[in-house]
């Protein structure tokens, strides 16, 4: 702030340009993506809005050291019935902050996989993942389903393109 106790114009202009990531799902940016025809604006729009949540659905999706615990195929489940991704009791970009530690390994160091986190059975594990993607919205399960399944269901977001955007995101930029 100025001496008169307003921010200054670079600051304003900076607040003013970076996205609310808060109102927009991750749905949403992925189809700004998809819609993209140009590469070059396809990375700018993922590094407009970059946020760890992001990253962690690229990771999961594309980072071939991550191992999913939780079946390929959709699992009975109660879809949620949300109109719209904000009024979905759960949201992707929160819940894979938290909870993605139950449903991955990653390869040691020695090439082996680890058995990821060890305080749940796999029963409970699966149970765990059916009780989050009944609180999605439906156009998130979609993106958890394309990460476990190592293909997210928008045009051209591939690991190259993941690659670009993030240089060093992804071990060795192709799904494993």
């Amino acid at each position: 702030m100025n001496t008169t106790g307003n921010m200054s114009g670079t600051l304003r202009s900076k607040v003013a340009t970076t996205p609310d990531t808060t109102d927009t799902s991750l749905h949403e940016i992925f189809e700004k993506v998809g819609n993209e025809k140009s590469i070059k604006e396809k990375v700018k729009i993922l590094q407009t809005w970059d946020t760890p949540a992001l990253r962690a659905v690229l990771r999961g999706a594309y980072d071939s050291s991550i191992r999913w615990l939780v079946p390929n195929t959709k699992p009975p489940f109660e879809p949620n019935d949300a109109e719209d991704w904000g009024l979905a009791p759960l949201r992707l970009d929160v819940e894979i902050m938290k909870q993605i530690k139950n449903y991955v390994a990653r390869k040691t160091e020695n090439g082996q996989w680890g058995q990821g986190y060890t305080g749940l059975t796999q029963t409970r594990r699966e149970q765990l993942f059916i009780q989050m993607i009944e609180g999605l919205h439906i156009t998130e399960v979609e993106i958890v389903f394309g990460m476990i399944n190592r293909k997210l269901p928008y045009t051209g977001l591939t690991p190259k393109l993941v690659a670009q955007a993030f240089p060093g995101l992804l071990p060795d930029g192709t799904p494993g």
